[in-house]
């Protein structure tokens, strides 16, 4: 009997004829061969007769070998083949070139539009297929600014003309509100109506939906921070006078965290169980109570300028200018890193399979596993500073400094 055409497909389900012979007398049947690999995270095998299947994890290299019980021989083992899974990228589907950069992240709706404000004073709404839907021309560059979009399907960003915008769904202006300091955040809409963001003017704003000012609260320094918002109503954001502040619906303090450096474009992100989570300059992610008490700190030992994401099995993930993607367990201790070539500022996407997606300075475009292995990286052509990604119907979808909007389709 012979071990014979063991059948190989990798992840993406193409097939990759591979053959273990091994001579192994007589009275053997298929259906006794048993097929493992050394390294199942890499890839795992199955099949009980001549052929088997061998499906890709990550990238890595694994033994595959067969084993077939013989009547009168006993067991005979195949010598084991060695096979590398190599990360295949996405596919392109489609790609659409302004003439500026950008350096906010993309907002998904739920129609399929694209939403993208631009360096170069321009809103984009790019349809599904990859056409502009419209443009809408701003007084001023749009940076670290993603659009909210509320339940009408109003879009709400912020631009370095001081003002926060509010653009109605077909691409008109609906108003602006003009504060006191350019605006570098991404608003927060809360359910019962008041829009929350922060200015350079050292300020946290509530409007109201018809662009009227509902109440402010003076920081102790500029406000690049997107704001959170907990199930309660307490909104949370940071500043660059090193704090952490929780406000009440009301505009009043609730109480602020001092962190040992500047928090620039770090925005806080709520856990389900309350916990705030957000970086600082000082390298360190920050787990405070719903209190205000420190739950516990992580240090990277680079200034922290992104914004973390919380999958749903409590792992944290964040970038920092240590070049890493760090995925922290909800106990604070490190779960892996994994290391890019740049700086990495955007916030990450998780995907509902738990796969991570994260921009860095190197201009590519990162996938990770769960468990912190490259699944595929993507070179955008240009640096992704807060332009993170957003992820939906199957695609990624990212923006960078060379101006260019992609949409890339998965492998399934």
């Amino acid at each position: 009997a012979r071990f014979d055409g063991a059948r190989v497909v990798d992840r993406h389900g193409r097939a990759d004829r591979r053959r273990a012979r091994r001579d192994a007398g007589e009275g053997g049947g298929a259906e006794d061969v048993v097929w493992t690999s050394d390294a199942t995270a890499v890839a795992t095998v199955s099949g009980t007769g001549l052929t088997a299947t061998l499906t890709g994890v990550a990238a890595g290299t694994t033994t595959i070998s067969a084993a077939m019980t013989v009547d009168d021989a006993g067991t005979v083992k195949s010598g084991g083949a060695s096979v590398t899974v190599n990360p295949a990228g996405p596919t392109s589907v489609w790609e659409y070139l302004t003439g500026g950069s950008f350096y906010s992240p993309v907002t998904l709706a739920s129609d399929g539009t694209l939403y993208v404000a631009g360096y170069d004073s321009k809103l984009y709404a790019i349809n599904p297929d990859g056409t502009l839907k419209w443009s809408y021309g701003l007084g001023g560059r749009s940076l670290g600014s993603a659009p909210a979009i509320g339940s009408d399907g109003t879009l709400y960003f912020g631009a370095e003309d001081r003002k926060l915008y509010a653009i109605n769904p077909n691409g008109t202006l609906r108003w602006a509100y003009l504060t006191g300091g350019i605006i570098r955040n991404s608003p927060t809409l809360a359910p019962d109506g008041p829009i929350y963001f922060g200015s350079t003017d050292f300020k946290i704003y509530a409007l109201r939906p018809d662009g009227t000012l509902r109440w402010s609260y003076a920081t102790g320094s500029y406000v690049y921070s997107a704001p959170a918002l907990a199930t309660d109503g307490t909104i949370y954001v940071g500043s660059a006078d090193k704090k952490i502040y929780a406000m009440n619906p009301s505009g009043t303090l609730k109480w602020s965290y001092t962190t040992d450096n500047t928090i620039t474009y770090a925005s806080p992100t709520v856990g389900g169980d309350g916990t705030v989570y957000c970086g600082s300059g000082d390298g360190k992610l920050y787990a405070l109570h719903p209190n205000g008490t420190l739950r516990w700190s992580y240090t990277t030992g680079v200034e922290i300028r992104g914004t973390p994401a919380i999958a749903t099995d409590g792992t944290i993930y964040v970038g920092s200018g240590d070049y890493k993607l760090h995925a922290v367990n909800p106990d604070g201790t490190l779960k892996w890193s994994y290391l890019t070539g740049g700086n990495v500022t955007s916030k990450p996407a998780v995907g509902a399979n738990g796969n991570v997606y994260v921009g860095s300075y190197d201009r590519k475009l990162y996938a990770l596993s769960p468990s912190g292995s490259l699944l595929w990286s993507y070179d955008t052509g240009g640096l992704m500073d807060l332009a993170g990604p957003a992820l939906g119907g199957g695609n990624v979808y990212v923006a960078s400094s060379n101006g260019k909007v992609v949409a890339l389709q998965q492998a399934p």
